[in-house]
């Protein structure tokens, strides 16, 4: 994937880690149209268009629960049998009025993995964006203003 400074994966459902202030992981889906932090384009540890592959890897083995009612699962539970919190850009399902500008908390596992527990490359990508202040455990939006500074899908 592209590294350049203005470069943004319109209209690819990519995926990227963060690590909270507890050191849990979590996956960001991007729906091809939410801010990525900037960090996420330096390609610390795995690249940002191998991050949903590598994780998918992993082997599934935690009990997860859908947070959020959605015509199609199965993508968020895989992530979250794997032990990640799964967020995801449901701005994209929403009227202008109803819009968020935040990441929604879509999916759980039973016991959420810590970043020191994920294989190297993954690791690295989580490590390199520490979204302080923040817990997964309980923090069900996470606003664009915490991802700061960002890329956002271009002006059409």
């Amino acid at each position: 994937m592209n590294s350049a400074p203005d470069f943004y994966p319109t209209d690819i459902d990519c995926a990227w880690l963060a690590s909270d202030a507890d050191g849990v992981v979590a996956m960001f889906l991007t729906a091809g149209r939410a801010p990525v932090p900037e960090r996420c384009f330096d390609n610390a540890g795995a690249p940002l268009e191998e991050i949903e592959e590598q994780l998918m890897r992993m082997e599934p083995c935690y009990k997860a629960r859908l947070l959020v009612p959605v015509k199609r699962p199965e993508g968020y539970m895989d992530a979250a049998h794997r032990g990640f919190v799964v967020y995801d850009w449901t701005d994209v399902h929403k009227t202008r009025a109803t819009k968020t500008h935040s990441y929604e908390r879509v999916a759980v596992p039973e016991n959420p993995l810590r970043v020191d527990a994920l294989p190297s490359p993954l690791a690295l990508a989580a490590k390199a964006v520490r979204l302080d202040g923040i817990s997964f455990a309980t923090t069900s939006w996470i606003p664009t203003a915490a991802l700061h500074p960002y890329r956002a899908r271009p002006k059409e």
